[in-house]
């Protein structure tokens, strides 16, 4: 999965369209005119481009604002009339989100896009996505206080994101001696997974310690 967002896009090519059947209209860039229509449209404020982990969907404003209009009465306390375009479009996508099957962050694993090229090594969510993932590691008794702790102060309708290896590396690191006690068992499958990965990390680290001793 790329944008998190492109998870929302019919086969028709509308975001959001599940919630009223019409949805909201990407804007399509004129083959001839490129780079230079795409500039003038945002200018003109034709388009309201959002980027998330380095992939950007380009939004017809027009027909987004039709939208919010159109569903305001279905989505009371979530969207405000005072918010900017984006900040409703990402703010419905993470109460979509929260829906999904999991609830967790997306990009969890290697070669699990969330962005463009620049977002493919990403592991990215609503700061409630990541407090769903560190309750279920938990659980199999990891601790990730320092995490907690980074993001806590952060709206909980704001993506944030981590470098899935620094991430990775950064639990291994502060896990290691709990090494004895940490199991996969708990959690849905893929918080399982993503446990069982973080423990083979550990003991590699751990092996590796071992092997330099010597």
């Amino acid at each position: 999965m790329v944008n998190p967002l492109r998870g929302f896009i019919s086969e028709e090519g509308a975001l959001f369209a599940s919630i009223d059947g019409i949805g909201i209209k990407l804007h399509e860039e004129r083959e001839l005119a490129g780079l230079v229509s795409k500039v003038l449209d945002v200018l003109l404020g034709r388009i309201e481009p959002i980027t998330i982990g380095g992939d950007t969907l380009s939004v017809d404003r027009q027909s987004a604002e039709l939208f919010f209009s159109r569903n305001a009465d279905h989505l009371p306390g979530i969207i405000s009339k005072e918010m900017p375009l984006k900040e409703k479009v990402l703010r419905l996508l993470s109460e979509m989100m929260k829906e999904s099957q999991t609830g967790l962050p997306l990009g969890l694993f290697e070669g699990v896009a969330v962005g463009g090229e620049e977002g493919k090594q990403l592991i990215i969510g609503t700061v409630p996505h990541f407090f769903v993932l560190f309750e279920a590691l938990e659980q199999n008794g990891f601790d990730l206080t320092h995490f907690r702790d980074e993001i806590t102060e952060i709206s909980p309708h704001e993506f944030v994101h981590f470098e899935r290896e620094d991430f990775l590396d950064q639990i291994a690191e502060r896990n290691s001696p709990l090494f004895e006690k940490l199991t996969f068992d708990e959690g849905i499958q893929e918080v399982q997974m993503f446990a069982r990965l973080l423990i083979d990390r550990i003991k590699k680290n751990i092996e590796a310690q071992s092997d330099n001793l010597d």
